[in-house]
């Protein structure tokens, strides 16, 4: 049903990110619009318009790589 990068995008924010996962966990009934632009608040991305599949690809794809790279430490 989903795309595979919108099942690691899941498992990104079900094992690094809690307090976003508990937010999208509220509302379960929500569309998927709605919890994306839930994800891109969080991700400080913002998103306006419709989408198409291709869209939302990515959308889920630029979502993945910035919260992976919230959770990077860098050290110098």
């Amino acid at each position: 049903m989903f795309p595979p990068l919108a099942l690691e995008l899941n498992l990104e924010i079900v094992n690094h990110y809690p307090d976003l996962a508990n937010l999208l966990a509220k509302y379960p009934n929500r569309p998927l619009e709605v919890k994306l632009a839930t994800i891109a608040a969080y991700c400080n991305v913002a998103v306006d318009g419709d989408f198409r599949e291709k869209d939302l690809e990515k959308l889920f794809q630029l979502l993945y790589d910035k919260l992976k790279e919230k959770r990077t430490i860098i050290v110098s």
